[in-house]
């Protein structure tokens, strides 16, 4: 008899279609072992496609439902996924829809709804106000670090995803036109109590926001952007209230 380790793992890869090898190790009882799995194996599909649909919908409504199976069945098939949380399944689904030859702008939709997904999931969190910042010293401001809010997350796309993404909303009513050539704006995607918002940003809000993301302190934020722009983006952050902590380099932490 295998060990139960190895009985799981062939089970896994059975329930994703990569493995034979738990067959021999299931009994009959009246109906064909390709066909007790293949029970398992519609059950496991029907979970993964229930929970791309749930984060995608708008990539189902723009594709329509059997294109939406036919790829999300396909990617099912190439990701199994890596944790037991549902939840965090379909990160990559994006990446997959940008390989194909679909609607040019699918992808970035996809994106901005695997955005919504995790901010609508992502831990709560008090914004940073700006008098927490009253008592650092000059030295000390210069190795401050932001910390985005949790339920903060960016995206920048060369078309207008945010309108796309607002009229297929379920509630949406009015002008369901969208121009392609309007192109896209930088989008800080947050929520706020239980509303998803997708705030269009100014371009250095966005830089600051992604130099804060790459881990950047102050002082080299300071080297890497005009102070006129750096002065706007910072109280445009602050109002926007897309911090939630910052850090100081060398370990020191300040709540």
């Amino acid at each position: 008899m295998p060990a139960l380790r190895e009985l799981q793992a062939d089970f896994a890869a059975a329930l994703m279609g990569v493995g034979q090898g738990s067959h021999a190790n299931i009994r009959a009882d009246g109906l064909p072992v390709a066909a007790r799995i293949a029970i398992y194996q519609n059950n496991t599909l029907s979970n993964y496609l229930g929970a791309l649909a749930a984060v995608y919908p708008v990539v189902q409504a723009l594709t329509g439902d059997a294109w939406f199976h036919q790829h999300a069945a396909c990617y099912i098939a190439q990701t199994p996924s890596c944790s037991g949380d549902i939840q965090l399944y379909g990160e990559t689904f994006p990446d997959y829809l940008a390989q194909l030859d679909a609607l040019p702008y699918l992808a970035d939709v996809a994106q901005l709804e695997w955005h919504v997904h995790c901010v609508f999931h992502a831990a709560e969190a008090t914004p940073l106000q700006p008098a927490a910042l009253a008592g650092l010293s000059a030295s000390e401001q210069t190795r401050l670090c932001f910390q985005r809010h949790p339920a903060c997350r960016l995206l920048h796309s060369a078309y207008p995803v945010q309108r796309i993404w607002a009229v297929n909303q379920p509630d949406y009513a009015g002008d369901a036109q969208v121009q392609l050539v309007d192109g896209g704006t930088p989008l800080l995607v947050q929520r706020q109590g239980t509303e998803i918002h997708l705030v269009s940003l100014s371009a250095p809000a966005y830089q600051l926001l992604q130099l804060c993301q790459q881990g950047l302190n102050l002082g080299e934020i300071l080297d890497a952007m005009r102070p006129e722009d750096f002065n706007q983006a910072l109280l445009e952050c602050f109002n926007q209230q897309a911090f939630s902590n910052y850090s100081l380099q060398q370990g020191i932490h300040h709540e």
